[in-house]
């Protein structure tokens, strides 16, 4: 029910409803228009944050000199810098990933852990990204197995877990005679980077919709 016009109150214009700020009321649950036009908005209020912050770091660095020059002008803090850029690898970067993913399912492990499982499954560890074929039919048969032995419905292995199980199962012996399964994951040093080929695809398609819009206009 907002109207299609509104006046700006800063440069004195009467734009369309696009054009102008429009912001909730929680406490009405509605809509309603400012007496403002994004423009004026954007120029005045990110304009003027954005001053503000800089001049406070100036007003700082005038007043904390000491502070500052120890800081950001020492040598060893540099030193230190590029000390950390250089530990910081694509192997150290696979393990904080691995890490991450491990945690975001309630299972924390150290960094050290982590290294030792991208060492020994590769970075694709725990996802489907670093099993073949035959691994991904494996979480298949270990579902379907579950599913006939009436497990508690409570207690039902999740995705999660049965790729752990398959993860573990492609190292594991029977006995110490047999060789490993390694057929089940893919070699660390073949697999993709999880995520990367659907990020890819993402980007592909915010492009060509750029490119339709633009052509269309």
């Amino acid at each position: 029910d907002l109207p299609t016009e509104g006046h700006c109150n800063i440069c004195g214009e009467t734009k369309p409803r696009d054009e102008m700020c429009v912001v909730r009321r929680r406490d009405l649950g509605g809509f309603y228009m400012r007496p403002k036009c994004k423009a004026c908005h954007n120029e005045r209020e990110r304009g003027h944050r954005r001053e503000y912050k800089r001049e406070y770091l100036r007003r700082w660095r005038r007043e904390n000199k000491a502070l500052d020059d120890s800081y950001h002008q020492n040598d060893t803090v540099r030193e230190y810098a590029k000390l950390r850029a250089r530990r910081f690898t694509q192997d150290h970067r696979d393990a904080l990933a691995i890490q991450r993913r491990m945690a975001a399912r309630d299972y924390n492990i150290t960094i050290t852990e982590a290294r030792e499982l991208l060492a020994k499954f590769g970075r694709c560890y725990p996802t489907r990204y670093g099993l073949t074929k035959s691994g991904l039919l494996e979480c298949e048969r270990i579902r379907s197995r579950l599913r006939v032995r009436n497990v508690d419905a409570r207690r039902r292995q999740t995705a999660f877990e049965i790729r752990l199980m398959v993860y573990e199962e492609s190292v594991a012996t029977d006995g110490g005679y047999n060789p490993p399964r390694r057929n089940l994951v893919i070699p660390p040093d073949q697999q993709p980077i999880p995520y990367e080929s659907r990020a890819e695809n993402l980007r592909r398609y915010h492009r060509a919709r750029q490119e339709a819009a633009s052509a269309c206009a």
